[in-house]
């Protein structure tokens, strides 16, 4: 993958970058030892199979009313 992550700017690899389920962008998710900060959190949704990502950026804007759930 080429390109670079929306929220921090650092060039995506093809093991680390996920798309947010909010906007679309290319982002950073990277392992939980990893030291490089991730620019996305993990989404779990009710009543759905599966797991998406969120940006930072669109994980602050979200409502807390929400039928996700944020990791």
């Amino acid at each position: 993958m080429q390109g670079r992550c929306h929220v921090c700017g650092r060039p995506l690899d093809e093991v680390y970058a996920v798309h947010c389920s909010g906007c679309g962008g290319d982002i950073h998710f990277g392992p939980a030892d990893a030291e490089a900060e991730n620019c996305a959190s993990l989404v779990t949704r009710i009543n759905v199979c599966g797991l998406s990502f969120i940006c930072n950026p669109c994980r602050d804007r979200q409502s807390p009313a929400s039928d996700d759930t944020v990791r």
